[in-house]
């Protein structure tokens, strides 16, 4: 770290002079103007030019002759995830259909991004979205959302025997996921790239732990899917047996209502909410135990989709639970004083 002498020039003004191989890396001319933003704690971060609003974040991908379709579209995902707000695609030969398709796979399913320019052997993405559009919370809240009606319709399904509803659940797992990517890239965004809190509604520490808590709720969705496969397991196999079934009915009731004040209380900062959501995770487990107590006396699909049903529905009691500690980090990092 380095260390500058602050000064004094005219009446009341104070500059502090920048280091070379700062303005050097940056090509900074004189009079150029540079971007000062102020973290919650009171320090300063001073932005390049080229780093403001999306501009000098390019990558560039080089595509070898083994490149597969899966691992393109993860390696794109990557750099999404990373904040770049550009990804140039280049093969020495034609680039095969079956990457063209993995390609435009992920422009439909990133937020905010296009192909704006394709060659036979080049193909240019760029993110075309404002992020004030989308602000951080504001995803956060809609990831939640959907997370929450996952597993509540995975039983709506069992009960009305509706097929089409549980292959919506699944579907519905994909925009859970979206959401996670935009909040990465947001996130990233603002500690790499010095984007101000106005940019995406958020500040450096709002940002991080929505990020963190936005990783939970991805995972709840996907026990979001496992629990809708279950039950269309059940439901295939006609299991009707509503005393196991009440057993589930209440414990997921439970679990969703732990991941609920755990939401609530990172929104509204409620360190006593957060607190006492820890303390409800305990009250689920044996519940679920005896959801598996029940999945033991059935035999093949039927007794693995209760196990499955059960361990899905801990998982989400204990995300939340994860979600309400980060809650209190959050808290004691973000508040002067606290009170309990």
């Amino acid at each position: 770290m380095e260390t500058r002498k602050i000064q004094k020039t005219g009446g009341s003004s104070y500059i502090v002079s920048l280091p070379k191989w700062w303005i050097t890396k940056f090509n900074l001319k004189k009079n150029e103007q540079v971007n000062i933003l102020t973290r919650e704690d009171g320090s300063l971060i001073i932005v390049p030019p080229s780093l403001v609003k999306g501009r000098g974040r390019s990558k560039t991908l080089y595509l070898g002759i083994d490149a597969s379709p899966s691992e393109i579209l993860r390696v794109l995902v990557g750099i999404y995830m990373a904040g770049f707000s550009e990804i140039n695609i280049i093969s020495r030969d034609i680039i095969p259909p079956s990457i063209k398709r993995e390609i435009r796979k992920f422009t439909k399913i990133a937020i905010g991004v296009e192909i704006v320019e394709e060659k036979e052997n080049e193909v240019v993405i760029k993110d075309l979205l404002n992020p004030r559009e989308i602000p951080i919370l504001k995803g956060l809240r809609r990831m939640y959302e959907i997370a929450m009606e996952m597993h509540r319709h995975s039983l709506m399904a069992y009960h009305s025997g509706d097929f089409e509803l549980i292959e919506d659940i699944v579907a519905r797992d994909s925009e859970v996921d979206r959401l996670y990517w935009l909040i990465a890239r947001q996130y990233q965004m603002v500690r790499e790239y010095g984007m101000s809190g106005e940019d995406v509604g958020t500040n450096p520490s709002l940002a991080l732990h929505s990020f963190l808590l936005s990783r939970y709720i991805e995972r709840i969705g996907d026990h979001g899917v496992r629990m809708a496969k279950s039950v269309r397991v059940l439901l295939e196999r006609n299991y009707r047996d509503e005393k196991v079934m009440k057993y589930v009915e209440k414990a997921q009731s439970y679990a969703l209502s732990i991941f609920e004040k755990a939401m609530e209380s990172f929104f509204s900062r409620d360190l006593r909410a957060a607190n006492s959501t820890i303390e409800m995770v305990e009250k689920l487990i044996p519940m679920c135990k005896g959801i598996l107590s029940h999945a033991n006396k059935s035999r093949g699909p039927v007794a693995i989709s209760l196990a499955y049903i059960s361990e899905s529905i801990r998982r989400v009691g204990e995300y939340a639970g994860d979600i309400a500690e980060d809650t209190i980090n959050y808290i004691m990092e973000s508040k002067k004083d606290a009170k309990i």
